[in-house]
């Protein structure tokens, strides 16, 4: 039950680092949302563990909260700034993205 607990708190994270950080590409799925989520709740568990210096894996509460959206937004911005490079462009928009630069 409570990896359950952290799959629905990594969940509720992903959707609300997703809103912090928005993506270009339209919307996204429950994996794109997910995945953030818990690489967040994983770097934040082991903050809130580092904080109060305990061991084992914490239940969910106010503080783990806090820390796993803090990681889950930070995952976000840096995955959105690593993989924007990496964006593929279809023919039709490499072609209207020209038609742009010859107005200008």
């Amino acid at each position: 039950m409570l990896i359950a607990s952290w799959l629905v708190l990594a969940l509720a994270v992903g959707a609300i680092a997703r809103m912090l950080v928005p993506v270009k590409s339209g919307p996204s799925t429950w994996m794109q949302v997910l995945l953030p989520g818990v690489a967040g709740c994983i770097a934040g568990a082991s903050l809130r563990q580092a904080f109060r210096q305990s061991s084992g894996l914490p239940s969910p509460d106010a503080l783990s909260f806090v820390f796993v959206l803090l990681a889950a937004v930070a995952i976000s911005a840096i995955s959105r700034r690593l993989f924007r490079r990496f964006r593929t462009v279809s023919p039709a928009e490499r072609a209207a993205e020209e038609d742009r630069r010859r107005a200008a």
